[in-house]
């Protein structure tokens, strides 16, 4: 998963190359945003891939193509 600098600091994770620290860490930032937006998948997404201050300071998905693309090819894998 990718990991941010400052979120790999924020986990605690030792080491974002270690396959077993990445996912665990991805998950729980993933966790994270899902309660922070009260269960919204595509706001936990799109605060996944542009950060929550973007999706705080958009009142929603930002109108970032690169971030409403990946809301958009996820969503539609989950069928949603």
């Amino acid at each position: 998963m990718q990991l941010m600098p400052q979120t790999i600091q924020d986990l605690g994770v030792e080491d974002p190359f270690d396959p077993r620290e990445n996912v665990e860490a991805g998950a729980k930032f993933l966790k994270q945003l899902l309660d922070k937006y009260k269960g919204d998948l595509a706001q936990a997404l799109g605060a996944y891939n542009a950060g929550p201050a973007a999706i705080d300071e958009a009142g929603g998905i930002p109108e970032m193509t690169e971030t409403r693309d990946y809301v958009d090819a996820i969503l539609k894998k989950l069928g949603k």
